[in-house]
């Protein structure tokens, strides 16, 4: 035997480690292979796909990433308008006369938005020179700005990465300093804001430009968070002033916002995101009407029009304010009587109101009340007899310059848009009108009055009737 063979056989070298698929690839795995065998087309084939782990885990880290990011960041505020929203009326969303924030960042040097641009230079030189060190204190507010930029930034649906640290810490500043300024100048509600000599300067040959800058401060995508103007109020007030009543102030010659003689109401200024949720806040229905309690029966969504419901012998009454505060929103109906509260349409209503109706459909915490008054009010008003009926019963009010109606008005502005049938605050509403109109003796009665209105046999008819159903019943009985 040769002395090779003695020897014993070498151990088998060492089989490498079998990693283990980590069990989130796994499900992945599966969830890939469930979908390629959905997509079987009956050769055979089973749909099967080949599956890299390093592919997989780039997924799992990017969708973890995401998912992480959603968690930490609080919910907007501020949101760009849905697409199809803004693209049924642009104009309605865009400003005329300034610009505020980073949305229309990009337009601030347009030739409509400059000369304003110009003059929150002025805003934050007036606010600066009453003090004594306004170097000093221009450092300490741009520093308070730039403090506040993650958390602002965080404010908006969009993270505006194209706006650099610098320039986004000085457009807060900038535009913080004009707002401020102008709810100063409407700190008292029983006096007419003075206009100063730079303002007089911005006005020449643009008589209307305040008006146009209201309409501009309430619209969805031109605003700042409501903590900037807070800020720069605590380093920059001279006197003591209630900022939410400043702002009531400054948009009360507007309908539907409330009046400058309604009583004062209180809307914690903490609570307040910016100027378009506080007017949002200020004209929301009472609480007894906002009732979210399920109702029993399934929701109903439609009523008819108001001729319809006239012919079925409903009324129709302006809402007069019984005590306290009286929201356009808070619609009446009792014993077939509609009380609506008297609604004066103008030109830049229709802004305003599909600003009111875009923030409602992007912001969670809303419960779609104007969205719901607007579909209430498309419903009632179908035709030019719709119109003309509630204005005789002095309800509506047109005042709109442009060749457009309340029909138009109120069509458009429900395009597009959603709301919760179960939750809605005329939901009882709706179920009672459509009980009053589906229901016989209302419409008997309208009958009998158009009857007596147009014959002057009327009377003998309705008496003749009168008298053939009491003798049916005696008969009966």
């Amino acid at each position: 035997m040769d002395w090779h063979e003695a020897r014993p056989p070498p151990p088998p070298p060492p089989q490498a480690p079998v990693r283990k698929t980590p069990p989130e690839i796994e499900r992945v795995r599966d969830w890939i292979r469930a979908w390629g065998s959905r997509q079987d087309n009956g050769d055979g084939s089973g749909g099967e796909i080949e599956i890299n782990d390093a592919y997989l885990l780039k997924i799992l880290k990017t969708a973890s990433k995401i998912d992480r990011f959603y968690l930490r960041k609080k919910p907007s505020t501020i949101y760009r308008v849905p697409k199809e929203l803004y693209s049924s009326d642009k104009k309605a969303y865009e400003p005329k006369a300034v610009c505020v924030g980073p949305f229309f960042y990009h337009l601030i040097f347009e030739e409509h938005l400059q000369s304003m641009h110009t003059y929150k230079w002025a805003c934050v030189h007036k606010l600066l020179s009453k003090h004594n060190d306004p170097m000093d204190l221009l450092r300490r507010c741009l520093t308070e700005m730039k403090k506040l930029e993650e958390y602002v930034r965080s404010c908006y649906s969009e993270t505006f990465q194209s706006i650099d640290s610098d320039d986004f810490t000085r457009m807060l500043m900038l535009d913080g300093c004009f707002l401020l300024h102008l709810l100063q100048r409407h700190a008292d509600s029983g006096e007419k804001p003075k206009v100063d000599d730079v303002d007089a300067a911005q006005v020449i040959g643009r008589l209307w430009i305040w008006n146009l800058v209201k309409y501009d401060l309430l619209l969805l995508q031109n605003q700042i968070p409501f903590i900037v103007i807070r800020s720069l109020y605590d380093l920059l007030k001279t006197d003591d002033i209630n900022l939410v009543d400043c702002a009531i102030n400054l948009f009360s010659t507007f309908d539907p916002c409330r009046k400058q003689e309604e009583p004062k109401f209180y809307i914690p200024v903490e609570e307040v995101h910016h100027l378009l949720h506080l007017i949002y806040l200020s004209v929301l229905p009472c609480p007894q009407y906002c009732n979210s309690s399920p109702m029993p029966q399934p929701p109903l969504y439609w009523i008819p029009s108001a001729k319809e419901l006239k012919m079925a012998g409903m009324k129709f009454q302006k809402r007069k304010k019984e005590g306290g505060f009286l929201s356009f929103l808070d619609v009446k109906f009792s014993d077939g009587v509609m009380e609506i509260p008297q609604l004066e349409v103008h030109d830049y209503s229709i802004s305003l109101f599909r600003n009111f109706i875009a923030f409602e459909q992007c912001y969670a915490d809303t419960q779609c009340h104007v969205t719901v008054y607007a579909a209430f009010m498309d419903f009632l008003i179908r035709t030019a007899e719709d119109v003309r009926l509630l204005y005789l019963n002095d309800i509506l009010i047109n005042s709109m310059t442009v060749d457009k109606d309340a029909t138009y008005f109120f069509s458009h502005i429900c395009n597009e848009v959603h709301y919760a049938l179960d939750t809605n605050y005329l939901r009882k509403l709706f179920s009672d009108v459509n009980e009053y109109h589906d229901s016989k003796w209302p419409r008997l009665r309208a009958y009998l009055s158009r009857q007596i209105k147009g014959s002057p046999w009327g009377y003998v008819s309705m008496n003749v009737a009168a008298v053939g159903l009491l003798l049916t019943v005696f008969r009966i009985h």
